[in-house]
């Protein structure tokens, strides 16, 4: 859906999966796993293009996760695959922080599979950076070129969430990190009820 300059909602397109990404200068949105769930095999991501109205299918990737960071030009996906281990001990990850293009070439691994849980999250206005999480050290900035990462904040590696908001200015100048956890907001609603939601929403 999207706001017109009247405020009113119009619809843009169906798309068939829960996750989505918009790439502006494609105006394409990326999207995957129909129904929603978590990383699986043959997990295929596809392209709608919003100026033929039809999908393509990007890459299909084993264990691909759903958090995507596209380059501002729009012509790189960074991607974590989460791959489960074979063995007795359940739930143990293995984590992969790659690149491919927008076409679903393989470009580069950035971080070769490893036990902690890793996110891509934004490129740096010029694509030279990558800010991504990881779950030990906390948020990161890597050079995609020499593959160098520093921690930006320290205080918030080893707690065990993930900030959600990581984020470039828009000159590059700063990086916004949003330290709050899904955790923390369901604790804030909780004993909410629908009674009460009710009469705050009332009259807007």
């Amino acid at each position: 859906m999207t706001a017109n300059s009247t405020g009113s909602l119009e619809r843009v397109a169906q798309l068939e999966g829960l996750y989505w990404h918009y790439v502006p200068s494609r105006k394409e949105i990326l999207h995957l796993y129909p129904g929603g769930g978590g990383a699986r095999k043959g997990g295929v991501l596809k392209a709608f293009s919003l100026t033929e109205g039809k999908d393509r299918v990007v890459a299909t990737i084993d264990w691909l996760r759903q958090e995507l960071a596209v380059s501002p030009d729009g012509k790189r996906i960074a991607y974590t695959t989460a791959r489960l281990l074979d063995g007795p001990s359940p739930n143990q990850y293995v984590f992969e922080l790659a690149v491919m293009s927008i076409n679903g070439e393989p470009e580069a691994t950035l971080i070769p599979a490893q036990p902690e849980r890793l996110m891509a999250r934004a490129w740096s206005p010029d694509g030279k950076y990558l800010l991504f999480h990881h779950l030990k050290e906390g948020p990161k900035v890597m050079n995609v070129e020499t593959r160098e990462s520093w921690v930006l904040h320290p205080d918030a590696a080893g707690r065990g969430t993930d900030p959600w908001g990581l984020a470039w200015s828009p000159d590059g100048s700063f990086v916004l990190i949003d330290k709050s956890s899904s955790s923390s907001e369901r604790l804030a609603w909780q004993g909410v009820t629908a009674e009460a939601v009710a009469r705050l929403m009332e009259g807007r």
